[in-house]
């Protein structure tokens, strides 16, 4: 199933009244993938029952949340790696350094090449909104 596009016109950024109007490929998502679907496809590839493969994941979803709070990077080889990230705000000297100047914290993902590769050699497609 190929990747789906459409045009969306969209005015020039930073230009007051938006400026000339131009045309980009903009993604168009589609239904939402559930674990549900998911241990229903990766029966089809492996021995394990649904309720194994629900525990798997439900089990991979609790390591991966403590090992993130734990500050380690997450590297599921083809997949990708996760990985805590912060934001603070700065100040002059190396002593006040506290977690008080922490405004934002969040998760990182950088793919892996497998799925940077399967990305790269996907099919296209450009529809029209009234195809959805």
């Amino acid at each position: 199933m190929p990747i789906k596009y459409r045009a969306l016109l969209r005015p020039e950024p930073g230009v007051e009244g938006g400026g000339e109007r131009k045309y980009y490929a903009s993604l168009v998502l589609g239904d939402e993938v559930t674990v549900d679907l998911l241990v229903k496809q990766i029966e089809k590839f492996c021995t394990l029952t649904r309720p194994d493969i629900v525990a798997v994941i439900a089990a991979l979803e609790s390591v991966v949340e403590y090992e993130l709070c734990q500050s380690r990077l997450v590297r599921f080889d083809r997949l990708g790696t996760l990985y805590p990230r912060i934001h603070s705000t700065g100040v002059l000297l190396e002593e006040d350094v506290n977690d008080s100047l922490i405004v934002s914290r969040g998760i990182r993902y950088r793919p892996g090449q497998s799925l940077t590769n399967a990305l790269a050699n996907a099919e296209l497609k450009k529809i029209k909104l009234l195809e959805l």
